[in-house]
């Protein structure tokens, strides 16, 4: 038996595409908001910014037992 942990870093170019695309969507609100608090910095730097934030605070391990 071996014990996997797999993170975000570890996903496939595609598969991480797949979630920022989703986190895109999920944040888009926050994102909104946070540029219209700060319309000097470019809206895409922002929002790369935020998903970044997001994946760098929620990313956690998930185990798999082979």
């Amino acid at each position: 038996m071996a014990k996997i942990n797999i993170y975000f870093e570890d996903l496939s170019e595609e598969a991480q595409q797949e979630v920022v695309k989703e986190l895109e969507e999920e944040l888009s609100g926050e994102i909104h908001d946070a540029w219209d608090l700060n319309p000097q910095i470019d809206f895409e730097t922002t929002k790369q910014e935020m998903i970044d934030d997001y994946i760098n605070t929620h990313n956690f391990a998930n185990e798999f037992i082979i």
